[in-house]
């Protein structure tokens, strides 16, 4: 089909026609009901960003090195993607026992952000949706609170990840350096 052609079947000549009318088909919210709801989903996704990243560098950990750089990098390649298809909720149940030990009760909320996301994602009613109590539809405060604790949780996930994988990774290759450097001298100082 030539550009333009699926515009036609619904009726549309310009880009802002499109957006009016696919938008009054498929919903019937308002419009601030559309920036609360995909300001929504834009927290969650960014929650979902960085526990990814994090998964992906746990198990980037226990990728097979071996010789061929090419082949290595293939492999960090297909573990990146299978890990980027996981959904949200098993990237989390695998996380998780790693957050509930890890010292920030910030990370006790992301369930409650998916939890919200779930519930606008899958249009329940607006004036139904709730978290900590509040509505982000009817309450900016929650609003607000729900963007500083998907704040908090981005922060702390960045953190967990310097703290428990970045920082012991760049010490292992530190001393793997180090061990490498002087092998031989203290091979001829033990002999």
């Amino acid at each position: 089909m030539s550009q333009g052609m699926y515009m036609d079947l619904i009726h549309c000549s310009t880009p802002e026609e499109v957006y009016a009318t696919v938008r009054d088909w498929i919903s019937d919210l308002t419009d601030h009901e559309h920036l609360v709801r995909s300001t929504i989903l834009d927290i969650h996704a960014d929650v979902e960003r960085v526990m990814k990243q994090t998964l992906y560098h746990i198990l980037l950990g226990v990728m097979f090195h071996g010789d061929d750089e090419s082949e290595y990098e293939n492999h960090c390649e297909n573990l990146e993607r299978t890990v980027t298809k996981l959904n949200f909720a098993t990237v989390y149940r695998i996380l998780k026992p790693c957050f509930d030990a890890y010292p920030a009760p910030e990370l006790a909320d992301i369930q409650l952000v998916n939890e919200v996301r779930n519930s606008v994602a899958h249009r329940q009613d607006p004036n139904k949706v709730t978290y900590k109590d509040r509505s982000p539809f009817g309450d900016p405060d929650c609003l607000a609170q729900l963007y500083l604790d998907g704040w908090a949780i981005r922060s702390v996930v960045g953190k967990f990840f310097e703290v428990m994988i970045s920082d012991p990774r760049v010490r292992a290759e530190h001393y793997a350096k180090f061990y490498r450097e002087n092998y031989a001298r203290l091979k001829e100082e033990s002999a």
